[in-house]
């Protein structure tokens, strides 16, 4: 069944001009700890680094649909202090190109706070609502967190800032 234009036009244009945050909405609890216990055990790695370059790819949503496919922004990152799960000296944070789908806007030369659950030895997957956020504005999260592991080393020998 088709349906006329003057029922469709509508709908296309309330989606089409709908922010592209109106799809992903994250429900959370108040406190920056209550938040840090809802996301831990979800996440596989926890951890702060620096993203040095930003990638796109188109691939399977995840491995039960290979038939549904979307664009990801792929975030090479190297870790500087890990607080939970093993991280490689460099890791790529895959999340969908799209708030509106609950992808997180990684940009290249920041540095954030990622809650990941691992996707193969050297990536996991992150988005908006894991409690992956900006190192900067992280600081009620550190907090909750205590101190981490520091992560790998430099070639003088001398510990990552």
């Amino acid at each position: 069944m088709l349906l006329p234009v003057e029922i469709l036009l509508p709908i296309i244009c309330s989606v089409t001009s709908a922010p592209r945050t109106s799809m992903c909405s994250c429900v959370l609890p108040k406190s920056a700890r209550s938040q840090v216990q809802l996301f831990m055990p979800n996440a596989d790695v926890v951890f702060a680094g620096t993203v040095t370059e930003i990638k796109w790819k188109v691939a399977p949503l995840d491995s039960t649909r290979l038939d549904s496919r979307m664009m990801f922004r792929l975030a090479v990152m190297v870790p500087s202090e890990t607080w939970k799960g093993a991280v490689p000296d460099t890791v790529i944070v895959w999340t969908p190109d799209n708030v509106g789908v609950c992808g997180f806007e990684f940009e290249e030369g920041q540095r954030y706070l990622v809650f990941a659950t691992r996707r193969d030895s050297l990536s996991v997957r992150s988005g908006l609502c894991t409690g992956t956020q900006a190192l900067a504005g992280a600081s009620a999260y550190l907090k909750v967190l205590g101190r981490g592991a520091i992560v790998g080393r430099r070639e003088s020998g001398d510990r990552r800032p």
